[in-house]
Order: structure tokens, then C-alpha cells, then sequence
């Protein structure tokens, strides 16, 4: 049964204690790569997907702060399980960044009470997906090479150019829905299950309430919703540091109990000068 995170539980020490439960696996699944499964059922079962999301709809409420240093101790031990859940903490900032009201009301109440996942398909450097309109609604076409978190999401946040206006749309769409299409082609070594590969869409509806804000807007986004890159930014500068903190503590732990003095060079003697 999922568990519900209190405000006075310690995220940190939660993190940490999968951090040592990941450990056990982690070179293993990252050998054979393909989507760490079972890490992401601990994840959602320990109540971590609802730590950001706001308190009035069910969530966690913590700050940016609480997350990032949750993203650096899993990733002291597993990188890929840390970019996962940072990529998570961004995404769900989506409707608070780009969304109305109701827009936050509705989709962090169904998330915090199912204690979603959320992936992405947004990759600015990869070619654009395609809005056309379709009544009051739209049809999505394209494929996006690189969509972290994909893969086992039950959410996925797009972004595409609308057909017509020209004008840059953001979605939320559900991972199952018809004419979307999540390939098993990611492989690169040290992050293998960051559920990175493509994603097609033939001719995906995206409803009109499912598109954040006005998708008939051609205006500039608000300054408010450029806060994605620096949060996107810090996750990535997090998630690195934690790979490299654990990185260091298994060389120190290596050096006191496995290492001894090179061979030939009694200890004693090991100072003087040859």
C-alpha cells in the first residue's frame, strides 16, 4: 500500500535509506539497462512523488530546496533513479509554471492522490511536435528522440509548435493513450535506466483542457515560467554532485580497507627516502 509522507517525517533520511537499498542493484541494472521498475514502485510507495507537489491538493508542499537534496542522496548511489526523480520534480512544476488555476486544482489532486509519475517528451534540441487543431481540440504528430521518464510514467508532459498560430504549446497527456508510442531504445553507459529513449505520436487527441493555459495565446509566457531552466539546471547540477559525493566515498572506502602498501615496501619503511 502506497504511504502518505507527513511534514514532520525526514525526506532526507527516507532518501537516504532507499539510497542504500538501490546501492545493492544499482551496478547490476545499470549493466543491463532497460526501466528500473521496481525502484520506481519504491519510490512511488515511499511517498516521494508527492513531495513538491502543493499541500492544498494533497501533496508534500516541500521547497526546491528539500528536493534537490533528496535528488543528490539517491544519487549518491544510483544516478539514473536521481535524474529520474529530478526530472519528476520539474515536470509536475509544469501546471504551477504554465497552467491556470484550475489547471493546478485539477491535475496535482489526481497526481497527489494516485501518486503519479511524471515523464516528458520536451526536448528543445530535438525536432518539433506538431498541435493540430481538431475542433476544440488537437491531434499530436512527431516523434521526440530523448524523453526522459518516459517509459512507466502515467503522465507525460509534451511541448509542440500549433500548427496554425505557430505559437508553442505545453500538454499533459496520459502515457497509455491511444497513438503514443514509447520505444525501448536507450543505452548509455552510467545512466542506462534513465528511461531516456523516444517516444512517437500519431495523431495523439490532446483535449483542450489538457494543454496548459490558453493554446489560442500568442503571447510571450510570463517571466514566472522561465524558472524551468534554471529548475531543470539545478536538478542537473544536483544529481551530478551526488553522483560524485558517492563516487568519492566508495574510493575512501576502497582505500581504508582493501588497499595496502605497494608491494615489497614493508610499512614501516614505506617513508624513507630510497
Amino acid at each position: 500500500m502506497v504511504s502518505t509522507l507527513r511534514s514532520s517525517i525526514d525526506h532526507l533520511a527516507i532518501a537516504k535509506s532507499l539510497a542504500q537499498t538501490f546501492a545493492e542493484t544499482a551496478i547490476e541494472r545499470d549493466i543491463q539497462g532497460g526501466s528500473p521498475v521496481e525502484p520506481l514502485q519504491q519510490l512511488r510507495d515511499s511517498g516521494l512523488f508527492n513531495l513538491t507537489l502543493p499541500s492544498e491538493y494533497g501533496g508534500q508542499g516541500a521547497d526546491w530546496i528539500t528536493a534537490l537534496k533528496v535528488i543528490r542522496e539517491i544519487a549518491k548511489t544510483d544516478g539514473s533513479l536521481a535524474q529520474l526523480l529530478g526530472y519528476h520534480y520539474v515536470n509536475a512544476a509544469m501546471p504551477q509554471l504554465f497552467g491556470t488555476a484550475e489547471q493546478q486544482q485539477r491535475f496535482y489532486s489526481q497526481s497527489a492522490q494516485n501518486h503519479w509519475y511524471w515523464g516528458d517528451s520536451v526536448n528543445p534540441r530535438d525536432p518539433d511536435l506538431t498541435f493540430t487543431p481538431d475542433g476544440e481540440n488537437f491531434h499530436l504528430e512527431g516523434i521526440k528522440n530523448f524523453s526522459t521518464g518516459a517509459r512507466n510514467s502515467d503522465v507525460i508532459v509534451v511541448a509542440g509548435i500549433r500548427q496554425d498560430l505557430g505559437n508553442v504549446l505545453f500538454a499533459i497527456v496520459p502515457s497509455d493513450r491511444e497513438g503514443v508510442v514509447l520505444n525501448d531504445d536507450w543505452d548509455y553507459i552510467g545512466q542506462r535506466q534513465t528511461n531516456s529513449g523516444s517516444v512517437e505520436f500519431h495523431k495523439v487527441l490532446i483535449y483542450r483542457d489538457e494543454v496548459l493555459g490558453d493554446p489560442d495565446s500568442q503571447a510571450h509566457p510570463r517571466p514566472f515560467s522561465t524558472l524551468v531552466t534554471l529548475l531543470i539546471q539545478s536538478v542537473f547540477v544536483n544529481f551530478y554532485l551526488g553522483i560524485a559525493l558517492g563516487a568519492f566515498e566508495a574510493a575512501k572506502q576502497y582505500t581504508q580497507t582493501q588497499t595496502r602498501p605497494w608491494i615489497f615496501s614493508p610499512a614501516e619503511t614505506a617513508t624513507q627516502d630510497p
